[in-house]
């Protein structure tokens, strides 16, 4: 793949946008140009305006004339994935960093601790560094946690641009939303050869109240069982061409994670098992040569996990659960 020109631009900031008003992008804006120890003019700011009525951004620009920015727009809502693979096709950075519209740098040197660390690994993939989660505490109180590196989202990290396009690493166009960024990162944190972690926080993830997270309890875990399922239909096709060695692998790290999943949850409809059947008995149909079913091995590696949703749940219903989801 021939790599596109860079410019002389150390970094390329890509905002997914979905609203009405540009209000809730000023904390953002006001946190990037406060930053200290960096000149804005090796930054880009690439807004893409998801759905909505197209917004006239002239007196934004004003506001903020340090920053030079570019906007795009969507008619119809796309979702986050296709709006940074806009920002990513349009960037000019030596790096991209993806931020969320209503989210902040931590820190008024938050860019200049990234800089810093990518001038001392020049050769470094993806820098990856540490943020601030906005959250609820048991009383219902608002607080920040620190989150030490997170595989699974896009926003903490900065990823060379020259290594994204060579190895044609995008966002999955039929992933829009949910897993969209946890497939980006999971093809590129596999792929890379040198990747650089930070001590550094350098990023506040605010708490949104419209986002996934937060929707009524069940309704959340049907919508993660099932992006989960399409997000592997979709890794699977993709690994079979990038690393097919690790397939066996990774389809056993599938169904033992569904399996916690779904015993969790225990959410009994027929509605949600059947979306769950369709999506697994398409990953085995593509994957027949590398999925051999329930065997001792998958069962140890089920027995051995004691984190996240395996917490204080059994793995003695994995082999029933197969025969269930993964078998005709």
């Amino acid at each position: 793949m021939q790599v596109k020109n860079q410019s002389k631009k150390m970094l390329s900031l890509v905002i997914p946008f979905r609203e009405n008003s540009v209000t809730v992008l000023k904390r953002l804006f006001w946190s990037i140009i406060n930053q200290v120890k960096v000149d804005l003019k090796q930054l880009e700011v690439i807004i893409v305006q998801d759905g909505g009525n197209k917004i006239d951004e002239t007196a934004f620009k004003q506001c903020f004339p340090q920053l030079d920015q570019e906007w795009f727009y969507h008619k119809d809502v796309l979702g986050p994935g296709p709006s940074r693979s806009q920002g990513l096709q349009k960037a000019q950075g030596k790096y991209v960093m993806f931020c969320d519209a209503d989210d902040q740098l931590h820190t008024i040197t938050s860019l200049y601790n990234m800089c810093r660390a990518a001038k001392i690994h020049p050769d470094a993939d993806i820098l990856m560094a540490k943020y601030m989660n906005e959250q609820f505490d048991s009383e219902g109180q608002g607080e920040l946690v620190e989150w030490s590196y997170n595989f699974g989202a896009v926003y903490p990290h900065w990823f060379n641009l020259n290594f994204l396009r060579s190895h044609r690493i995008d966002f999955h166009h039929a992933l829009h939303s949910y897993y969209e960024d946890t497939f980006f990162c999971g093809i590129a944190t596999r792929v890379a050869k040198n990747i650089i972690f930070t001590d550094e926080v350098v990023y506040t993830h605010r708490f949104n109240p419209y986002s996934l997270i937060h929707k009524e309890l069940k309704k959340r875990q049907a919508l993660f069982l099932e992006e989960y399922c399409r997000e592997n239909y979709y890794w699977f096709q993709v690994a079979r061409q990038r690393f097919p060695q690790k397939i066996r692998n990774d389809l056993n790290n599938f169904i033992i994670t569904l399996y916690y999943m779904y015993t969790n949850y225990r959410l009994d409809s027929f509605k949600i098992d059947s979306q769950i059947s369709y999506w697994t008995h398409k990953i085995k149909d593509h994957n027949s040569g590398d999925w051999h079913g329930w065997t001792p091995m998958i069962q140890q590696q089920a027995n051995d996990r004691h984190t996240d949703d395996a917490i204080g749940v059994s793995s003695q219903g994995l082999k029933m659960f197969i025969e269930k989801f993964m078998t005709e």
